[in-house]
């Protein structure tokens, strides 16, 4: 037996990572089959038979043993990397750790902090900001950072490079998230534009400050609060005027108190989106990932997504904006942020293809897990050719944990899915899911009331032909949400399975065929975990009182009728003769 000292310390990282695929497939498996919440969040109790308890203590114990080697080897890493790590400035760590420190010493403000979001204060002096901040230095520092973010920036990519280039710090780092949020080319080239995302903004602003914000109502006297609320709304009628005048952007006239500010923000903004735009023309920004992800290769997860602003704080500016009100400069700057996609049409979909391909290419480094989570469909942009499904294929080959979250958007909530954007899409999700050794999928389209239903009949547009096109011998997991598919095409799929497979189903919407059969076909052939708010089918024949007791939760009980039979905790299809119940 080996003892700890002969071991190098790479070796036992790679042990120690090893063995958190399997401690969190036991602890899913355990939270399957021993809790279920309701919609409050609430422990509602166990959802298994009692013949079934050997089988859980089995699994718990099984977790127990797996634990405890990790604490081994995390015991072991510590006291070998304590003797070969140099002592860091603080500096020198990542801003996720430096955030980190400084979350376990400041002061708690609660006009900056979320609720949510809410720690213990801890130690509030600036010699325990030092003494911690040494502490979390001289700890392992490669255990501490274990997720790096990148956005399409110049200094992002420069400060990814620095890290991949620290020895003590990259190897922890397993994930890389990478967000895509975007400048737009219809506000960099036209004020008036970027004038209308201020007013809009601005106006949700003021009326949340001046009348539903107390934490900051509770910091000014009445004259402040109405004189700083008089400027915002001068601002804002101003800004409104300019816009439906189509005025000019120029020094003097009617505009003259805050044109030049405007102008300024503009064009600081507008020489961001061109930087943003040198850094996707040729692939610039992928390719120079691409080389510095290979210094890095204990990265396997890699999440790529649209989102940017921090939605936990309640208020964009809090005090500060108050501060902005004074300077329109300031304020207007304020927003020369990127954007989510759902908000604009010209936006760079082609990095969900073409940043896994160039990140595994090559075996770069080894591909495990791929989260991709935005908020605007693949639309016509996303044309993939033969020789770009072929590259995503054999990125995709390892993987063993796919998320995919698809929600489209457009002008307004609530358009309907085009089907070019489908059959686009059922292209990528084909390449993606090209390999043999997927163990989890989750798949979310959009809620399906977005579905032009007659254009997918009409055309034949299913989401579940990807999953026909091959066997999934090592799948144990699939959650499928606001999917269509054909009964055929969910039969062939569950027989291309292992068996015992764990699917749930959520709005789901069929296409042709009977819920009748999937039910039946769900019980007999999967381990299925839940079933609920579906559609298609018989459904529309369905009365609303039958179709809530079969279909969807009920108060006070914690299984829907459907999730009762396809799990094996009822005998009769709730579907059978249903016009001979009450």
């Amino acid at each position: 037996m080996e003892s700890p000292v002969e071991v190098s310390l790479e070796e036992l990282y790679r042990r120690l990572v090893q063995l958190d695929q399997p401690a969190q497939y036991l602890e899913d498996q355990i939270n399957i089959y021993t809790k279920i919440n309701d919609d409050d969040g609430w422990n509602v109790g166990p959802t298994y038979p009692v013949d079934y308890k050997p089988f859980i203590d089995g699994l718990s114990e099984s977790k127990h043993q797996i634990d405890k080697l990790q604490q081994s080897l995390r015991e072991q890493i510590n006291n070998i990397s304590r003797a070969m790590i140099r002592t860091l400035g603080i500096f020198d760590l990542p801003d996720e750790l430096l955030i980190n420190i400084f979350e376990h010493v400041k002061e708690i403000d609660s006009q900056i902090v979320h609720p949510h979001t809410l720690k213990p204060a801890g130690s509030q002096n600036i010699s325990n900001v030092r003494l911690t901040s040494r502490r979390f230095c001289g700890a392992s520092s490669h255990l501490l950072l274990q997720s790096v973010n990148v956005w399409v920036t110049p200094d992002s990519v420069t400060r990814l490079r620095e890290i991949s280039r620290h020895t003590s710090i990259r190897i922890g780092v397993q994930e890389l998230v990478v967000r895509g949020a975007y400048f737009s080319l219809e506000v960099a080239t036209n004020i008036h534009n970027y004038a209308r995302i201020i007013l809009d903004d601005l106006a949700n602003d003021l009326d949340t400050v001046f009348h539903w914000d107390l934490d900051i109502l509770s910091h000014l006297d009445s004259r402040s609060s109405k004189l700083l609320e008089k400027k915002g709304h001068h601002i804002r009628h101003s800004l409104d005027k300019f816009v439906r005048d189509n005025a000019e952007a120029e020094p003097g006239g009617q505009y003259s108190e805050f044109v030049e500010a405007l102008r300024e923000a503009h064009s600081e903004y507008t020489e961001r989106y061109q930087v943003q735009k040198w850094l996707l023309e040729d692939g610039i920004f992928v390719e120079g990932i691409s080389k510095v992800v290979a210094r890095i290769p204990t990265i396997q997860r890699i999440t790529i997504h649209d989102n940017e602003r921090n939605m936990n704080l309640p208020v964009k500016y809090r005090t500060k904006f108050l501060d902005q009100l004074d300077t329109p400069r300031l304020l207007f700057r304020a927003w020369n942020q990127p954007v989510n996609w759902e908000e604009r049409e010209d936006i760079p979909i082609d990095l969900i293809h073409e940043l896994p391909a160039a990140l595994f290419k090559d075996d770069v480094i080894s591909l495990n897990e791929m989260t991709v989570a935005i908020r605007k469909p693949p639309s016509t942009a996303l044309d993939l050719t033969h020789a770009d499904t072929q590259r995503l294929a054999c990125a995709s080959k390892g993987l063993k944990r796919l998320s995919i979250r698809v929600i489209p958007q457009r002008d307004t909530d609530f358009k309907p899915w085009h089907s070019e954007e489908l059959l686009a899409f059922q292209l990528y999700l084909t390449a993606l899911l090209s390999g043999h050794n997927l163990e989890t999928l989750f798949l979310n389209m959009g809620n399906t009331s977005l579905f032009d239903v007659d254009n997918i009949h009409s055309n034949e547009i299913s989401m579940g032909h990807p999953l026909t096109c091959q066997s999934w011998p090592a799948l144990q997991s699939a959650k499928l949400v606001n999917c269509t598919f054909h009964f055929t095409e969910l039969k062939s799929f569950l027989s291309k399975t292992s068996g015992g497979l764990v699917i749930e189903l959520e709005n789901c919407r069929l296409l042709s065929g009977t819920w009748l059969d999937t039910l039946d076909l769900l019980r007999a052939k999967s381990s299925c975990v839940l079933v609920k708010h579906v559609e298609g089918g018989e459904i529309d024949e369905i009365p609303w009182g039958e179709l809530t007791a079969i279909f969807y939760d009920r108060y006070g009980f914690p299984e829907n009728l459907a999730t009762q039979y396809v799990k094996g905790l009822m005998e009769t299809n709730p579907l059978t003769d249903l016009d001979d119940r009450e």
